[in-house]
C-alpha cells in the first residue's frame, strides 16, 4: 500500500533520467524514499536515481516495488504543470495518478517478469575529481560540433585524459576535425586515458551543479550528482582497446 504526493517537476525529472536508457523500470518505495536503477539494452550504461523522502509533500508507504511503463507514465503526466501536485496511490494492482483535478488508473507491470536489477560494482578508480555541469555542457556542445557527421554511423567518441590537476576531454571526427577542452580539477591525479561513446556521454547534459567523476583505463566511468533531494549515479562502459 502506498500514497505519495510530489511536485510534478520533480517526478518528471526522476522519470526522465530513467527514460534516457530504458522504457521500463522497477521503482522501489522504501522507508527512505523512491529509488530505481536501469541498464540500457546494450548493457553499456547504468543509471541509478534516488528521490529522498523529504522531496515528497506526502509519503505514506509500505515497502513495495512498482513496475512502470515509463512511456505510458510520461504520457499521462505530460500535461501537468511544473508545480502541479501529483499523487500516486495503490488501487488494486494499478497506480492511481491524480493531478490538477484529473485522475488516471494505470496498470502496473509485474516486477518479477522484468529485467533483474543489477548491482553497482566496486571498482578501483585511478582518478576521482569534481567537474561543474557548466563544463560538461561545453564539452557536449564542443564534441557534437566536430563529430555530428559521424554520429549517423559510429555515434562518435569522447576521450578523457588526466594528468596531475587537469582533465582533458577530446573528440575527433573521421575527417580529422578535433575538439579539445582541458579542465583544471585540482589534485595530483595519475596519467589516465579512457574512451567513451558520445551517445552515452551526452546524457550527462541532464545533470546540474557539481558532478563527481571517477574513472580509470578500460573500466566504467562513474558520474554522481545531487540535485536538491535527488541523487543520480550514472555509469558508462568504456570503448575497450580503442584509446
Amino acid at each position: 500500500m502506498y500514497k505519495v504526493t510530489m511536485v510534478s517537476g520533480t517526478f518528471k525529472k526522476f522519470l526522465k533520467f530513467l527514460s534516457e536508457l530504458e522504457n521500463e523500470a522497477k521503482v522501489e518505495l522504501t522507508a527512505d524514499g523512491m529509488h530505481a536503477r536501469v541498464v540500457d539494452p546494450a548493457n553499456a550504461a547504468l543509471i541509478d536515481v534516488t528521490l529522498d523522502k523529504t522531496a515528497f509533500l506526502e509519503y505514506n508507504v509500505e515497502p513495495t516495488v512498482m513496475g512502470l511503463d515509463l512511456r505510458k507514465i510520461n504520457r499521462v503526466i505530460a500535461s501537468s504543470g511544473k508545480l502541479s501536485e501529483i499523487t500516486l496511490e495503490d488501487v488494486d494492482g494499478k497506480t492511481k495518478i491524480s493531478f490538477d483535478g484529473m485522475e488516471f488508473e494505470v496498470k502496473l507491470l509485474a516486477p518479477d517478469t522484468m529485467k533483474a536489477t543489477c548491482r553497482i560494482p566496486t571498482i578501483p578508480f585511478t582518478v576521482v575529481c569534481s567537474i561543474d555541469s557548466v563544463f560538461i555542457m561545453s564539452i557536449i556542445n564542443g564534441a557534437k560540433s566536430v563529430i555530428s557527421d559521424d554520429t549517423k554511423t559510429t555515434g562518435g567518441d569522447v576521450v578523457i585524459a588526466t594528468e596531475n590537476d587537469v582533465v582533458t576531454f577530446i573528440s575527433e571526427s573521421s575527417e580529422g576535425d578535433k575538439f579539445k577542452f582541458p579542465v583544471n580539477v585540482g589534485g595530483n591525479n595519475e596519467v589516465t586515458t579512457a574512451m567513451y561513446a558520445f551517445p552515452y556521454f551526452k546524457v550527462l547534459g541532464m545533470f546540474d551543479g557539481e558532478i563527481e567523476l571517477s574513472y580509470g583505463k578500460d573500466i566504467p566511468s562513474f558520474w554522481k550528482s545531487k540535485i536538491e533531494e535527488m541523487t543520480i549515479i550514472y555509469m558508462i562502459a568504456p570503448r575497450i582497446g580503442e584509446n
